[in-house]
């Protein structure tokens, strides 16, 4: 799976008309050509476990390594929040990914450590602002690395986290291709 075959251009999109402080909680936006185009409109920081390989803060990103229950940004700080393909795997052992051989990590206790990352994301967004998530969606399981969510477990995230308005897109990847698809 490639988050860039279908996650960055519905990102893309969602963002193209709007402008102010962005936090991409995950470093899935953390491509050159990408971030030229977001600094138009955009304070970009990038927010990740792991020092990134390709750093581009002479574009004038801003770049934080850290556990995201760690993060010290004040209340209603961002105008949108992106978390593409990355709150499913919080909580788990992501040590294989090997970005710095120095830092050991180890499987921790998962319960409410998902939903406490989203509740601290919301918390970093002004009123009104956008909170943009991807997840795995199907079959509810724990894997390697992540979680799987089901109906039911979106729709308890979605019920704890209060938003004002929420809007849901699924899309499925079948014989090589991805579609647009109903939550069914």
């Amino acid at each position: 799976f490639d988050e860039r075959i279908v996650e960055i251009p519905w990102i893309m999109n969602e963002l193209k008309n709007k402008s102010g402080k962005l936090l991409d909680a995950g470093s899935t936006l953390n491509f050159k050509y990408l971030l030229q185009k977001l600094i138009k409109n955009f304070e970009v920081n990038i927010v990740t476990l792991y020092p990134e390989k390709k750093n581009y803060e002479y574009l004038g990103i801003n770049y934080i390594y850290s556990d995201f229950l760690n993060l010290k940004y004040k209340k209603n700080t961002f105008d949108i929040i992106t978390c593409i393909s990355t709150l499913e795997h919080v909580g788990f052992d992501n040590s294989f990914y090997k970005y710095n051989k120095n830092i050991k990590s180890k499987e921790i206790q998962r319960t409410n450590k998902q939903m406490k990352v989203l509740f601290k994301l919301y918390d970093f967004l002004k009123p009104g602002g956008n909170l943009l998530i991807t997840l795995p969606f199907g079959k509810r399981g724990k894997y390697r690395n992540l979680r799987q969510f089901d109906k039911d477990k979106l729709k308890k995230l979605l019920v704890k986290l209060k938003a004002r308005k929420i809007e849901k897109k699924f899309f499925l990847y079948k014989n090589k291709i991805w579609k647009k698809v109903s939550e069914q």
